[in-house]
């Protein structure tokens, strides 16, 4: 059996550089976490998907509400790695991992020349 590597990432650049990283990790089983757009629905047909609210570039209020949700997906599914490329949907996610002993990858982007992002 393979490990479950629970994916997040907003839409945009950001889901494109993660959809493109799990393409080369082998050994994996993924399960996304994102909110529903046009270009997640298209990019993620046929995969498995956890759908939720979106939280947009810092939105802290949004962020804070989606802690709950963050951990009940944690719980549900078990993943063995989280896997994001950042943004704030994200935060919640790498925080419980870590209070669960959860491996987890957060890989900035490479477009990012001057500093870290604010997920970073």
């Amino acid at each position: 059996m393979n490990r479950l590597a629970l994916m997040v990432a907003t839409a945009g650049g950001h889901i494109d550089e993660l959809h493109e990283l799990a393409a080369r990790a082998d050994g994996l089983d993924h399960r996304w976490v994102t909110s529903r757009t046009a270009q997640t629905v298209s990019l993620l047909a046929g995969r498995s998907v956890t759908w939720v609210r979106p939280v947009g570039s810092r939105q802290v209020w949004a962020m804070l509400r989606s802690v709950p949700e963050a951990w009940s997906i944690l719980r549900r599914h078990r993943p063995d790695l989280v896997m994001t490329t950042g943004a704030a949907i994200a935060v919640p996610y790498l925080v419980i991992a870590r209070l669960l002993g959860i491996e987890s990858v957060y890989v900035e982007s490479a477009t990012r020349l001057a500093g870290p992002s604010v997920t970073g």
